[in-house]
C-alpha cells in the first residue's frame, strides 16, 4: 500500500485548506527528502510565510542545492524561518566563521528572542576562538548601556550573550556599579510586556543560581532582585522551580500571601507545602453554587473538582462538604457544568455517584456534556459516550482551545478500564468523529497495540469521502493542529 500516493492524490482535493495542503507538502517533502518529484514543492514553502521550515533544514543539511536556497531566504524571512537557523547556528556553534555567514549582522536584528538567539550562538562559537573571546565580552558589555530605540531588548539580549560566555566576574562588576544599581527584573527590563522576550528571560532564570552565587562573593549588600508575582502570571514558574533560588523565592511568595487567594496561587501554595487539609479547604470554598456564564469560569471550576477528587477521599472530604457548601443532595443541581461528574466519578463511593446512577435515561440525557461523558465512566455506559461524542459533530465554528474542561472529561474517560476495547474498535470505524476521536485518544491508554496498517487503509478510505465537515474530534482533542489528515499522516510517517 502507497501511503505517498494517496497523500499526494489527497493534495489535488479542491476543497482542501491551502493551509493544510501547505502542512502536507512540507511533511513529505521532509520525510522523502530523496523523492525527486516532491522538490518541486520547495519554492512554494519557501516563500510561504505560513509554512515551517525547521524540518526542511534538518532534511536537507547535505543536499547544496537546496541548502543554498534556504541559506537566501534567511535574512530576509518570516521570524520562525530566521528562529530555525539561529537555534540551528546554536546547536553546532563550534566555528565563529560559519555563524557569520549564517547570521551576518545579528545586533540588526529586530526580533527580540531572535536577536538573543543569536547572539547566543555568537557566544557559543566565541568559547572555540578564546582570542575572540575579550572583543566579544567588550561587545555584549556596551549593550548593557545601550540607549535609544529598543534599548530594553538589546541589553536583555546583551546580558544572555554575557551569560552564555558564562563572564560573571565581569556582570557583577556591571551591576555593583552607581549607575546599575544592582540586578532586578525592573532596571533590566525582564518583565517589559511590549517588547517581551522570552528566550532571554528563559536563559537569564537558568543562570540566577550562578548570579546570585558571585554576587554573595562580591563583599557588597546587591543581589537580583526578582517581582516573583509577575513572573508566574506571565509563565516563569515552572523555570524558577528548576533553581534553588527559584523555589526559594517562589516558597516565600506562596506562604506570604495574602486569605483571599485566587486558584493559581492555592495550587501554587500546595506545590510548596503539598496538598494539606488547608488546601483542601481552600479549594471547597472555592467551589459556586452560582453558575457563571463563561468558559474561563467552567475550566476553573472543573480544575477544582478535579484537583479535589484526585487529591482526597470522599471520607476526607465529607467532614468538611456541608459546612462550606451544604449537604450534597440539596446542591447537586446547583454546581457548574462538569463538577457532578468530576464529583461523581472521583469518589463512586460518594452521594454525587449514587445520585448519578440513580438517574433515568431521559434525565442523563439533559445532562450537560461534559457530565455525560463523566457519568458514562461512572455507568460503566459505553453507548452514551458515544452519543455525546456524536453530538460534538453539530458544534460547528467553535474555538476548542478555551474547552479544557471538555478535553479533561475525555481524557478521564480513556484512561478508564472500560475504554480500551471501544478506542480500538473506533480505529477501524469508518465514523470521520469516532476515528479522530480515538486517534487522538490513543496516547492516553497504555498496553495498546495499534494496528498501523489499519490506521493506512482508514486514512485511505477518510480522503475518499466527497463532503468532509470542517470539524472532527482532532480539533477538540489537538485545537492547535490543523487537521486529522495532517495529524494521521504524520503518526503514520512516524510510526512506518
Amino acid at each position: 500500500m502507497d501511503t505517498k500516493t494517496e497523500v499526494v492524490k489527497y493534495l489535488d482535493y479542491d476543497r482542501i485548506w491551502y493551509y493544510i495542503r501547505l502542512s502536507l507538502k512540507t511533511k513529505l517533502i521532509s520525510v522523502y527528502p530523496n523523492e525527486i518529484d516532491f522538490l518541486k514543492y520547495i519554492d512554494e514553502i519557501l516563500m510561504n510565510d505560513e509554512a515551517s521550515q525547521e524540518s526542511l533544514v534538518t532534511s536537507f543539511e547535505s543536499n547544496p542545492n537546496i541548502r543554498s536556497k534556504l541559506l537566501k531566504v534567511v535574512t530576509s524571512s518570516a521570524t520562525d524561518v530566521r528562529m530555525t537557523f539561529a537555534s540551528m547556528a546554536h546547536s553546532r556553534a563550534d566555528n565563529l566563521n560559519i555563524v557569520k555567514q549564517l547570521l551576518p549582522e545579528p545586533l540588526l536584528e529586530y526580533n527580540g528572542s531572535i536577536r538573543t538567539k543569536k547572539l547566543m550562538a555568537y557566544a557559543q562559537a566565541v568559547r572555540y576562538s578564546p582570542s575572540d573571546i575579550p572583543h566579544w565580552k567588550e561587545l555584549f558589555l556596551s549593550e548593557l548601556d545601550t540607549v535609544g530605540p529598543h534599548y530594553e531588548q538589546c541589553r536583555r539580549s546583551g546580558l544572555v550573550g554575557l551569560l552564555e560566555l558564562e563572564a560573571y566576574p565581569e556582570i557583577i562588576n556591571f551591576f555593583n556599579n552607581d549607575k546599575a544599581k544592582g540586578l532586578s527584573s525592573d532596571n533590566f527590563y525582564m518583565l517589559d510586556y511590549l517588547n517581551n522576550d522570552n528566550l532571554a528571560i528563559s536563559e537569564f532564570i537558568k543562570k540566577i543560581d550562578e548570579l546570585h552565587h558571585y554576587f554573595k562573593l562580591s563583599d557588597t549588600d546587591s543581589d537580583i532582585d526578582l517581582k516573583v508575582g509577575e513572573f508566574i502570571k506571565q509563565g516563569y514558574e515552572s523555570d524558577l522551580e528548576r533553581t534553588q533560588l527559584g523555589k526559594n523565592l517562589l516558597r516565600k511568595y506562596y506562604n506570604g500571601l495574602s486569605e483571599n487567594k485566587t486558584i493559581q496561587e492555592v495550587l501554587g501554595l500546595a506545590k510548596q507545602n503539598g496538598f494539606t487539609s488547608q488546601i483542601k479547604l481552600m479549594l471547597l470554598q472555592k467551589i459556586s453554587l452560582t453558575p457563571k456564564y463563561g468558559l474561563a469560569w467552567i475550566n476553573e471550576q472543573n480544575t477544582i473538582a478535579r484537583l479535589l477528587v484526585e487529591n482526597y477521599s470522599w471520607e476526607e472530604v465529607s467532614e468538611n462538604f456541608g459546612q462550606y457548601l451544604g449537604q450534597p443532595e440539596g446542591i447537586i443541581c446547583s454546581l457548574e457544568s462538569g463538577v457532578l461528574g468530576w464529583f461523581a466519578v472521583g469518589w463512586l463511593d460518594s452521594p454525587f455517584a449514587n445520585w448519578v446512577r440513580c438517574q433515568s435515561q431521559a434525565n442523563i440525557q439533559a445532562f450537560t456534556m461534559t457530565n455525560k461523558i463523566l457519568a458514562s465512566i461512572v455507568l460503566e455506559d459505553n453507548q452514551l459516550l458515544e452519543k455525546t461524542v456524536l453530538e460534538l459533530a453539530n458544534q460547528n465554528f467553535v474555538d476548542w482551545e478555551h474547552y479544557s474542561f471538555l478535553r479533561e472529561a475525555l481524557i478521564k474517560w480513556a484512561q478508564s478500564h472500560i475504554a480500551l476495547p471501544i478506542i480500538l474498535e473506533w480505529l477501524k470505524s469508518s465514523n470521520y468523529y469516532l476515528f479522530s476521536l480515538a486517534l487522538s485518544l490513543i496516547k492516553e491508554v497504555t498496553d495498546i497495540n495499534i494496528d498501523y496498517d489499519q490506521m493506512v487503509d482508514s486514512f485511505n478510505d477518510l480522503i475518499k469521502i466527497e463532503k468532509k465537515s470542517v470539524f472532527d474530534c482532532s480539533s477538540v482533542m489537538d485545537y492547535q493542529q490543523s487537521s486529522l489528515m495532517t495529524q494521521l499522516f504524520s503518526k503514520i510517517t512516524l510510526a512506518c
